[in-house]
């Protein structure tokens, strides 16, 4: 096999339809920073994981991490948030396993990320959080899976993010996520 050059990639890259490539471009940018940002130790781990697994379980270690990216965009992390909020890691944890905040343990981090839409804009937590956790742990939906239906326009109501309507439509948008539980998402 020929060695491939970056103009030969790019090539490819501008053949693909515009999301597929948008999609490509995430995961190369999220592989490149976690070569730049993460210890070696975790590198490995994860490569190793990858090299033994099945093609399938490859592909989706692939899009958990374009997804952890995603979530990294639109979270603070937990260290920030502790400073913000005033409170130790340890209450914060409390927080979370109570249900009353929203954390996410993406891939390869030890710690929590938390999406900025359960906050106001003063900085608190929106008082429909704890309902959309309960709600989110009654139909099995992870963190990270509560935080993507929430975000995505398709799942959402009138064509708008579920997130745009916490504040307006807060028990519309707990009916939704219970609606997880009933449909099996």
């Amino acid at each position: 096999m020929g060695r491939t050059m970056l103009s030969d990639v790019e090539a490819e890259l501008e053949l693909l339809p515009a999301d597929r490539k948008e999609l490509v471009v995430s995961a190369l940018l999220l592989a490149a920073q976690a070569l730049l940002t993460e210890r070696p130790a975790e590198l490995r781990e994860f490569l190793a994981g990858s090299s033994s697994s099945s093609p399938a379980r490859a592909k989706n270690r692939a899009r958990l991490q374009v997804l952890s990216g995603r979530l990294h965009d639109e979270s603070v992390r937990g260290s920030e948030l502790r400073g913000r909020l005033g409170v130790s890691r340890q209450r914060l944890g409390q927080l979370r396993e109570q249900g009353k905040i929203l954390g996410v343990q993406p891939p390869l981090r030890s710690e929590h990320w938390y999406p900025e839409w359960q906050f106001d804009d003063s900085g608190k937590v929106r008082p429909v959080v704890p309902e959309l956790i309960r709600a989110a742990r009654e139909a099995r939906l992870s963190p990270l899976a509560l935080h993507l239906l929430l975000t995505n326009p398709d799942a959402g109501i009138d064509g708008r993010a579920l997130v745009e309507l916490l504040d307006e439509r807060p028990g519309e948008v707990v009916e939704v996520v219970e609606a997880g539980a009933a449909q099996g998402i």
